[in-house]
């Protein structure tokens, strides 16, 4: 299977589990070869995420150095790609569902394609009309990409509601702690 192939069938079961639909998962490969193939959705999910740094720097007053943002926004890219499959291998390890790890991550990745593409156009419309109600798009949108996220990680882990949301606090945990130590960087 070729890596256009594998993406398509991976963002499609990151679909199907948007919806629902567990038979989702049987479009991921979950082997070990197929979890690091998975992370050929960073390269898919770049396009966008440039996007959103560029709209978010759009409004930074004086000079902007771009190089800077650039390097820092790379760096904190490739981190934020890592970061949580690195910390859900003891997460996992604690919860007893080892065995269920690369399902989770393989899964999770291609589910950022889905977040990336939802957010830039929500972002940029916010963007557009700052201060009005426009603006809470990108709010709304975080709260159903959070349930999503939840949603994935509870049939992926095959774990209890609990379970679950400590493992998605995880995830959204270490991305703004990522986020955060990037913004602190650049401003």
């Amino acid at each position: 299977m070729s890596r256009i192939e594998e993406a398509a069938r991976g963002i499609y079961g990151a679909w199907r589990l948007g919806h629902g639909d567990a038979s989702g998962f049987s479009f991921f490969d979950t082997s070990i070869a197929g979890f690091w193939r998975s992370f050929f959705a960073m390269m898919l999910a770049l396009p966008a995420y440039a996007a959103l740094v560029a709209v978010g720097m759009a409004n930074l007053e004086g000079e902007i150095n771009w190089q800077g943002i650039v390097v820092v926004e790379a760096i904190a890219y490739v981190i934020d790609w890592f970061a949580f499959p690195l910390a859900a291998i003891y997460v996992c390890q604690w919860l007893n569902k080892s065995e269920r790890y690369t399902r989770l991550i393989v899964a999770l990745n291609w589910a950022k394609v889905l977040i990336a593409i939802i957010m830039l156009p929500a972002t940029v419309i916010a963007a557009q009309a700052p201060g009005s109600v426009l603006a809470l798009i990108p709010v709304a949108i975080f709260v159903g990409v959070l349930a999503y996220v939840w949603n994935v990680t509870r049939m992926a882990l095959g774990a209890n509601w609990g379970e679950a949301m400590m493992v998605t606090m995880v995830n959204l945990t270490l991305g703004v702690i990522v986020s955060l130590w990037a913004r602190s960087l650049l401003l």
